[in-house]
């Protein structure tokens, strides 16, 4: 799965400063293009349909070129993983996603790395 791959390369780079640039291996689909910049350039990058509509990989990024949440969009509503950190570089969250809604494994933790919640949903519930 594409999600995974897009994933597996900020998560190797250990929320790393040096993931400025997610989408290197993750490409957005055909008929779609790259909006926005990753770090120096900007801190958000994403794919969009000439109507807007996000379709494709996702990243944001604070000011200090730390990844701050990342993920997929199909056709406007979240899909599959996504993650989120604080700016300190600690996971915050991780929840995975189906049509717009929480499916799945969702877990918070608290900015000092321990963990605050974990649930599984299906359909949001």
């Amino acid at each position: 799965m594409h999600t995974l791959s897009f994933i597996v390369l900020l998560v190797m780079a250990g929320n790393a400063e040096a993931a400025s640039d997610g989408f290197s291996k993750e490409k957005c689909p055909s008929g779609v293009s790259i909006v926005g910049a990753g770090p120096p350039k900007g801190l958000e990058r994403h794919c969009a349909r000439s109507n807007g509509q996000k379709d494709g990989p996702e990243a944001i990024w604070y000011p200090n070129k730390r990844v701050k949440e990342h993920g997929y969009w199909r056709e406007g509503q979240k899909t599959g993983l996504w993650e989120s950190w604080y700016e300190n570089g600690e996971h915050k969250s991780s929840c995975e996603f189906q049509s717009g809604r929480e499916d799945g494994l969702c877990q918070t933790w608290f900015p000092t790395g321990s963990l605050q919640n974990s649930a599984n949903f299906r359909g949001g519930l």
